[in-house]
């Protein structure tokens, strides 16, 4: 018994020191997570609306620029990480679908989208490397202008929903100065929700066309670089999909199944405290 136990005793000490290991994060890993950034880019729309086999009732495509900004700040004392971004993206993109009578129907989609996260983790360090886990809420506003200036058959609509996702980000020390990151996320939609604001340039009131809660997913991969102590830039590749589920008939209307998948990329300039 004695033997057992000053063994565990041993023991302690290397544990005690391993975990200190794993909770020291590389200082420039530390730095590219404490900054004010502004980011330039593009998102490519990709949208399709399903009838109950799969199949595709309409379509749209194309990339339209995009601006961002977002705070984020990682502990000197204790790796928790924070984060907030806000995004706007807006332009046209191209629309293939046909009309209620069934006639094709080409034409260009008007977009504003405007994406709101935050997130909270933890990072653990393991040399040059760290990962960090955490939590991610967040909040996606697209009003959709499809058939834009068309004033028999265009319709304007507001979808919204929220997000909430369990995150995972590898980040790894290149350099001094050098950091790689891959992330990811999954979780659900909440909330997610439409309504039609014109019908052939009549505003109108419409009912809230509830929609199913379904999985919502994101890859990305960012690179930062310190070009000065307090001033790096960088660039970022992310992929995001989620879905909507069919609405309930109102008055003979409803909002089909639907999936949106959006790339971006984005060059980024902070500041860095």
């Amino acid at each position: 018994m004695l033997k057992k136990t000053a063994c565990a005793l041993a023991v302690l000490p290397a544990i005690y020191v391993g975990a200190a290991q794993a909770s020291a994060v590389d200082p420039a890993i530390v730095a590219a997570n404490r900054a004010l950034s502004f980011s330039l880019g593009a998102l490519n729309q990709n949208y399709r609306e399903l009838d109950s086999g799969g199949s595709v009732l309409d379509k749209e495509n194309g990339a339209i620029p995009r601006i961002g900004v977002e705070y984020s700040l990682m502990g000197l004392q204790t790796p928790l990480r924070f984060y907030m971004s806000a995004d706007y993206a807006g332009g046209d993109t191209s629309y293939k679908g046909a009309l209620q009578n069934g006639t094709p129907y080409d034409t260009s989609t008007g977009n504003k989208i405007v994406d709101l996260n935050v997130g909270l983790g933890y990072a653990f360090g393991f040399g040059r490397f760290a990962v960090i886990p955490g939590v991610e809420y967040g909040y996606s506003n697209w009003q959709r202008d499809a058939g834009k200036g068309d004033p028999v058959h265009g319709v304007k609509e507001t979808y919204t929903h929220g997000h909430l996702a369990v995150t995972v980000s590898g980040q790894f020390a290149i350099t001094s100065k050098a950091v790689l990151s891959l992330d990811a996320a999954y979780g659900k939609t909440v909330s997610p929700q439409m309504k039609i604001d014109e019908l052939g340039g009549t505003s109108v009131t419409s009912p809230t066309f509830e929609l199913g809660s379904k999985p919502w997913s994101r890859v990305g991969l960012g690179f930062d670089y310190a070009a000065k102590k307090n001033v790096h830039i960088g660039a970022r590749l992310a992929y995001t999909q989620f879905k909507y589920g069919a609405s309930a008939v109102y008055a003979g209307v409803y909002e089909p199944d639907s999936k949106t998948r959006h790339t971006t990329f984005d060059f980024v300039v902070s500041y860095n405290f």
